[in-house]
C-alpha cells in the first residue's frame, strides 16, 4: 500500500512589489498570495527532498513514483500563468489547476488561451465549480448544473478529461459527494489540513500561505509528524462546520468562548 501524500494548495504567487500594491488595494487576500521568491525556494526545496511532482488524474492510476507530491491551486487567477507556470516548466514539474468556469477569461483570471498552452505542456486542468458558490448550499438542480456545465466547459477548452473537483469554499455533504461521482469525479480535493492515501475519494490538502516560514515548508513536504499533530485542531474545526454549518458553528464557538 502506498503511504500518504502531500498535497499542496496554493491559490496566487506574485511578485513581491505587485503583490504589496494588491495587498493595499484590499484587491487579494493578504495569507493567500505568495510572493514569487518564495514560491521558486519551496520548488527548490521540493527538490531538494527528491520529490516529483504528479497531476492530479495521476493519484487515479497506478504512478510509479517513490516520493510524489501534488501542487494544486485554486480559482484560476492569471498570476498562475504569468508566475507559477513557467517555474513548473523550468523545474521540470507538473501542477494541477483547478478553475472556475465561468470566471475564465475574466479579470485577473486566466483565459481560454492559456489554459490551452498549459494542458499542452502537460499541466492538469480541473474543475473548481461553475459559479464559485458553496456546493453543500445548493439545490440538487443547482448543484448538477455547477458540476455538469463546469466538467463540460473546461473539457472543451482542453480536450481532455476533466475527472477531478476542488470544492470550492471547502464545502460539502453526502449529496455533493453523491453527485459529483455521478458527474463522472473520481477524485474530490478539500481543504481538510493532512496528507492522503492515493486510493481515497477524499483528498486533503496542505494550504501554503504567504506567511509560511521556510522550515515549516520543510516539515510539511518531509511528512515530519510534530506537523500533522499541529493540523489535527484545523481539519477538526473544518469537518465540524461541514456537519453543523458556518452559523452553528460560530454560536458554538461563541458558547465556549463565554464558558472559558
Amino acid at each position: 500500500m502506498k503511504k500518504r501524500i502531500p498535497i499542496l494548495m496554493y491559490h496566487e504567487v506574485e511578485d513581491l512589489a505587485k503583490l504589496k500594491l494588491a495587498i493595499a488595494n484590499n484587491e487579494v487576500h493578504p495569507s493567500y498570495i505568495v510572493a514569487t521568491n518564495s514560491f521558486k525556494q519551496q520548488l527548490y526545496q521540493i527538490i531538494s527532498h527528491g520529490l516529483t511532482t504528479l497531476n492530479a488524474e495521476d493519484l487515479n492510476s497506478n504512478f510509479d513514483c517513490d516520493k510524489p507530491l501534488l501542487i494544486t491551486f485554486d480559482d484560476g487567477y492569471s498570476n498562475n500563468y504569468t508566475s507559477v507556470f513557467p517555474e513548473l516548466l523550468a523545474n521540470h514539474m507538473v501542477g494541477t489547476f483547478f478553475v472556475i468556469a465561468s470566471s475564465i477569461g475574466f479579470n485577473r483570471m486566466m483565459t481560454k488561451s492559456q489554459l490551452i498552452e498549459m494542458s499542452n505542456n502537460c499541466m492538469s486542468i480541473q474543475s473548481h465549480g461553475l459559479t464559485h458558490r458553496p456546493m453543500a448550499s445548493l439545490s440538487k438542480k443547482e448543484l448538477s448544473i455547477e458540476l455538469e456545465e463546469s466538467k463540460k466547459i473546461i473539457e472543451d477548452i482542453t480536450g481532455k478529461e476533466v475527472c477531478c473537483l476542488s470544492l470550492p469554499h471547502g464545502s460539502f455533504d453526502l449529496k455533493v459527494l453523491r453527485l459529483a461521482r455521478e458527474a463522472g469525479y473520481k477524485k474530490i480535493f478539500t481543504s481538510f489540513q493532512g496528507y492522503s492515501p492515493p486510493y481515497q475519494y477524499l483528498c486533503y490538502r496542505i494550504n501554503i500561505r504567504r506567511e509560511l516560514a521556510m522550515d515549516a515548508f520543510n516539515a510539511i513536504i518531509s511528512q515530519r509528524r510534530n506537523f500533522l499533530v499541529q493540523q489535527v485542531g484545523q481539519s477538526v474545526k473544518i469537518l465540524i462546520k461541514s456537519i453543523i454549518g458556518d452559523n452553528n458553528y460560530l454560536r458554538l464557538f461563541h458558547k465556549i468562548n463565554k464558558l472559558a
